[in-house]
């Protein structure tokens, strides 16, 4: 009955366990679950809740990808990466993806990152 009230049996799911327990929160991926409906239609019926103003979307914070050319010699490498990464972490106050150059193999990757890239410190 709620479905046919409320236009959709995925919608009808997702609110009846969001109503369940008002102050808990769900990823999408659990109520995707929880509801056994498609990925594309509880995302749908999350959307459209939200734009109700329903329901509330809480996104997690961007990470940082950074490319990085690591000089030096092989030996105490992987120490300098963990410290350089754990450093922009706290500097930045997000989380790091540290990608070393020569590990991008993927020509349309590297293009892109030519094309987007910011230098951030460059090192003679």
């Amino acid at each position: 009955m709620l479905a046919s009230l409320l236009g959709s049996e995925t919608r009808a799911r997702v609110l009846a366990l969001l109503l369940a327990q008002p102050p808990r929160t769900y990823h999408v991926r659990e109520l995707i679950r929880l509801t056994g409906g498609g990925a594309s239609g509880v995302q749908r019926e999350i959307g459209r809740l939200e734009a109700l103003g329903l329901v509330v979307s809480e996104r997690p914070p961007r990470d940082l990808d950074v490319l990085v050319r690591l000089s030096g010699p092989l030996e105490g490498r992987a120490a300098r990466y963990f410290a350089l990464r754990a450093e922009l972490e706290r500097a930045s106050g997000l989380p790091v993806d540290l990608v070393e150059e020569e590990a991008v193999t993927n020509p349309y990757l590297r293009d892109e990152i030519e094309r987007t890239g910011v230098v951030i410190l460059e090192a003679a």
